[in-house]
């Protein structure tokens, strides 16, 4: 009995520093997300914007792989904990594991879930807008690129339904405007 309580108490010890880990991993990838949507909206301002985008890439691909071997590592212990409290199978989720633990263990747990949860959906939200910055920028390139292409020659004839080259449109002026709203 006082072996399975050590080992439950390891286990928990283990969970705890885990979800610490992983907490300040999350905000730090929050952060980086946050500069990476700075640097695409910078990208459209600066001169340097895409080196500030590239290097604000690089940090969140670092963190999303420290995040990745945090999961690991929390999930190896909440195994542990859940093995360590007589519980059947792989532990489903954390959740469920509050559930086995007594009540300054399970209220700790909790708070870490909540943490877990709030960062996780800023998280969503912010790729979410990066992703919209994404698209724009995309097509602001696109834009630029089919306006080049006209000016010099042509992309290549367009043709109508029947299969008929339809007339090349004339080169716009060089004073054409090119902002999009977006």
């Amino acid at each position: 009995m006082i072996r399975a309580r050590s080992e439950a108490d390891a286990a928990w010890v283990a969970l705890h520093v885990g979800l610490d880990r992983q907490i300040a991993v999350l905000e730090v990838l929050v952060q980086a997300t946050q500069a990476q949507i700075r640097a695409l909206v910078a990208l459209r301002v600066e001169r340097d914007g895409a080196a500030q985008l590239e290097a604000a890439q690089a940090e969140v691909q670092a963190r999303s792989a420290a995040l990745a071997t945090s999961h690991d590592e929390v999930a190896r212990a909440a195994e542990a904990l859940g093995g360590a409290l007589g519980l059947d199978g792989p532990t489903s989720s954390l959740s469920a594991l509050a559930f086995a633990l007594g009540p300054p263990e399970r209220d700790a747990l909790r708070e870490r879930i909540s943490l877990l949860r709030s960062l996780g959906q800023a998280l969503a939200e912010l790729q979410r807008l990066a992703q919209a910055h994404a698209r724009r920028g995309l097509a602001a390139v696109t834009a630029w690129r089919t306006v080049l292409d006209t000016a010099q020659g042509g992309i290549g004839a367009t043709y109508t339904r029947g299969g008929r080259a339809r007339p090349r449109v004339a080169a716009p002026p060089p004073a054409m405007s090119l902002e999009l709203d977006l």
